[in-house]
């Protein structure tokens, strides 16, 4: 069994990390499919990538 032990910072600091990283995969995919309109569950999804994103 591993157990993590610290502060977590390097913890966050990949996981923020990795949520740029899908973030900037979803807009690439967004401008790829040159979408015009958006459903709502896609902009709740890109709206929550983006909060990710940002903690």
């Amino acid at each position: 069994m591993c157990v993590a032990d610290g502060s977590g910072v390097f913890a966050r600091e990949c996981f923020c990390e990795g949520a740029e990283v899908f973030l900037d995969l979803c807009r690439d995919a967004v401008r790829a499919a040159e979408l015009h309109q958006w459903s709502q569950r896609e902009y709740e999804l890109l709206s929550v990538a983006r909060g990710i994103a940002g903690a």
